[in-house]
């Protein structure tokens, strides 16, 4: 019981340390736009970067979060007070019924590629960790608007409703391979992509069928509330007097997903389209649930008789521990050991499009969107990737990001990826940035990291084409009539 108490608490604390905010999964969409980084692998399995026969991905960070919310809506200054408040009908008045906190960070551990004549491969490892945290809108509403309008049967107010908290660590293995068909019918080239992964989980938390309902007596006379909470785990960690410990460092919490990608070049378009992360952990290491120890509870309060409470000038003390006895014996928690349970992981989409002038310059559309507990979660991204003498990539866009519930308008993004001594390249980029001071920020997306590029040449179609652009620029009225 400690035990997962602590996971529960680290757990939440590590959600409130990324801002409140409403967080969610998912890479950069500006690797869309690039030509020369391995990262527009994670993307889309059908890339690969142009002009390198080898790369070497060394570690990389990644933390993104998406916010209904910002810091200065939480906390305003009153000029008449000289005091900085926390105004609860602003913070409500800006959220919505249904509103998330989410948070995604990934540190790409190793990862390498190469390719044949028709043919690339890919090999990735990477530790992520993913967190959910639903947002009760009515149990803080019900402070400000009370319960008038829910009255009778049929007609309850919903204080909580559905999965409140899921936390997923877990390690990913993944062995990509794409096949490029140069000679078809049509004009241009296809190249369609296979990536399977081996799925390790480490910790998981979550609850399930958690729900809380207040319902009032038409006469006003009595108030029920319905409370039913389940909340599941799963760890390689112990706690033990004080002490965490690692049991394994190899957990028998498998899973497996699967990542499908295509790609479309005919002479300066490039049409991509991406599906990933189809699949999820089976876990059943360490299982544990706390549950109520009544089963579902119910609990009934039908107001104070003042008369009844008062005997001979002195008020019955008994009472209020009385209430107070009841109320705990409604949601009094028991942990016991639980059964295995099997998990999805987030299942992403990307769709883009994207015009080249020769190596200089890529712009292009990019449509990421995300299924999450039965919701969904979509980015449209317009950005542009300027190269420099194949040593340096500018990238720049802005996006319009809806949460499920609203939508954010502009969210400037920018990256940069320098290649030093030919070979070893670094990058950093910034994207979905609502705003660059922190207070007001609602998302961010930050990502850095560095690769070693080897073997240059590139596939057969790229020397093909570049041979069919020199060909044009020195003879552009014999090339036209061919």
């Amino acid at each position: 019981m400690k035990r997962l108490t602590r996971i529960v608490l680290i757990g939440l604390a590590l959600v409130a340390a990324s801002g409140h905010s409403a967080l969610r999964a998912q890479e950069s969409t500006l690797f869309t736009m690039s030509t020369h980084m391995p990262q527009l692998n994670y993307l889309n399995p059908a890339c690969f970067p142009s002009g390198d026969n080898f790369y070497l991905a060394l570690p990389d960070f990644n933390i993104n979060f998406i916010s209904p919310i910002s810091m200065n809506n939480i906390m305003q200054y009153d000029e008449t007070r000289n005091k900085t408040i926390i105004n609860i009908n602003h913070i409500l008045d800006t959220m919505s019924l249904g509103d998330y906190a989410r948070l995604n960070m990934s540190v790409h551990l190793l990862g390498f590629g190469f390719r044949t004549t028709h043919m690339f491969f890919t090999f990735s490892s990477q530790l992520r960790f993913n967190a959910m945290l639903g947002i009760p809108y009515n149990l803080f509403n019900i402070t400000r608007t009370g319960n008038l309008g829910y009255v009778g049967e049929g007609n309850e107010l919903q204080l909580l409703d559905g999965n409140l908290f899921n936390m997923n660590i877990y390690a990913e293995y993944a062995v990509g391979a794409a096949y490029s068909f140069n000679e078809l019918p049509i004009p241009g080239r296809v190249v369609v992509a296979v990536r399977p992964k081996l799925l390790v989980g480490y910790a998981n938390i979550n609850t399930v069928n958690t729900n809380a309902s207040l319902y009032t007596a038409e006469d006003f006379s009595m108030l029920r509330a319905d409370i039913a909470y389940q909340l599941r785990s799963s760890s390689v960690l112990s706690y033990h007097n004080g002490d965490i410990t690692v049991n394994k460092f190899f957990p028998r919490n498998y899973g497996f997903a699967l990542d499908l990608g295509a790609r479309y070049n005919v002479n300066n378009l490039e049409f991509c389209f991406s599906l990933l992360d189809m699949g999820g952990i089976s876990w059943k290491e360490n299982v544990h649930e706390i549950r109520p120890q009544n089963g579902n509870g119910q609990f009934e309060f039908t107001g104070l008789d003042i008369a009844g409470l008062i005997t001979e000038g002195q008020i019955d003390s008994t009472y209020l521990p009385t209430l107070k006895d009841t109320l705990v014996a409604t949601i009094q928690p028991v942990s016991v050991d639980g059964e295995k349970y099997y998990q999805k992981i987030p299942t992403r989409f990307n769709i883009s499009g994207a015009y080249r002038y020769k190596k200089l310059f890529k712009a292009g559309l990019t449509l990421h969107g995300e299924i999450y507990d039965k919701r969904f979660y979509s980015t449209t991204t317009l950005s542009c990737d300027i190269a420099v003498a194949d040593r340096v990539e500018l990238m720049a866009g802005f996006s319009v990001i809806n949460n499920g519930q609203s939508t954010d308008w502009f969210n400037p993004g920018i990256g940069a990826c320098v290649s030093l001594f030919t070979a070893l390249q670094l990058y950093a980029m910034m994207d979905y940035t609502s705003s660059v001071y922190l207070f007001d920020a609602k998302s961010v997306n930050i990502y850095a990291g560095l690769n070693l590029m080897l073997f240059r040449g590139g596939s057969v179609y790229e020397r093909k084409q570049a041979k069919q652009n020199q060909t044009s620029e020195l003879f552009p009225t014999l090339t036209s009539e061919l």
